[in-house]
């Protein structure tokens, strides 16, 4: 079983859309290579174990730290995750 460090999950267990320490947004990569935002981990998440499915799509392996760069879309449904940094690095929601 894949254990993400714990400043990615909530003490309950949901997934972080971002991690506390500095709030850099992340998105968290299935085994074929889709990437999830949070929210669609965490209903998922209700039903399976992201960390344990026979899903491909939603077997969870690994994530992306969104410092800096465009926004990322979420593979299932679609929201645009903007990056800490945004595109020119002048920080998030300065787009």
């Amino acid at each position: 079983m894949l254990a993400f460090p714990e400043s990615f999950l909530e003490p309950e267990g949901r997934f972080r859309d971002v991690i506390p320490a500095d709030f850099v947004p992340v998105l968290y990569i299935m085994v074929d290579g889709a990437m999830h935002c949070a929210s669609c981990m965490n209903g998922v998440a209700k039903y399976l174990d992201p960390f344990s499915t026979d899903e491909r799509r939603w077997y969870a392996i690994d994530y992306e730290l969104l410092y800096e760069g465009s926004a990322v879309e979420c593979h299932h449904c679609h929201t645009p995750i903007a990056s800490l940094y945004g595109e020119d690095g002048d920080g998030l929601g300065n787009e």
